[in-house]
């Protein structure tokens, strides 16, 4: 069921308003480690949640769909969802610093731990690049026929450019969900710090 805005306190309606104005480059700041364990427990227990298909939904993230980004969102959770994951789905823009600027995050709380989702129908090193300055854990919904070892193979060829253009030891740990849509299969990578990793069931451990 469609959230109702008159349904939301003003002051929540106001803030989700807030939340959605245009962001530029140098709004954005990346989130210290203790700053990600923070941001987990606030985004936790500062926001209001409903139910919707096994996900904990923000109230007022159903209000802005445009392009359909709420649905795509929503598609991504479910399947998460169904597989035994808890998945909390976030407001637009939510963790800011002291002085207004937006702290990178991912779309989702999942398992306690931060994803971002992003959906391709074939950039996969783009989007691998992107979401892994977002968040720990991401989560690509792949829309063409691309075979898992491709797929894979994509993300193995991110981390090696990213490592080639950073000269800092950068911390490649964190799980990588690829739903292949046109076989309805979700697989589960996990990556180590130097960026090996190993395939692992996608259920919930």
């Amino acid at each position: 069921m469609p959230i109702q805005e008159e349904f939301l306190p003003e002051e929540y309606l106001l803030k989700i308003e807030q939340n959605k104005r245009p962001v530029v480059g140098k709004d954005f700041t990346d989130l210290s480690e203790s700053e990600l364990k923070q941001f987990i427990s606030d985004a936790k227990t500062k926001y209001l949640y409903y139910a919707k298909d096994g996900v904990n939904v923000a109230y007022g993230k159903e209000l802005d769909n445009e392009g359909g980004k709420f649905d795509i969102e929503m598609f991504a959770c479910k399947k998460l969802a169904e597989f035994g994951h808890e998945v909390f789905l976030l407001p637009e823009n939510y963790a800011k610093d002291s002085d207004g600027h937006i702290k990178v995050h991912g779309d989702t709380i999942t398992d306690g731990r931060s994803l971002e989702l992003k959906h391709t129908s074939s950039n996969l090193q783009g989007n691998y690049r992107k979401a892994k300055h977002q968040a720990t854990d991401v989560f690509i919904h792949i829309q063409a026929d691309v075979s898992k070892e491709n797929a894979l193979g994509q993300i193995r060829n991110a981390i090696r450019s990213i490592r080639q253009h950073n000269k800092s030891n950068i911390d490649f740990s964190g799980d990588v969900y690829m739903y292949f849509e046109l076989k309805n299969e979700l697989t589960l990578f996990e990556f180590d710090k130097k960026g090996g990793c190993r395939e692992n069931n996608p259920r919930k451990k």
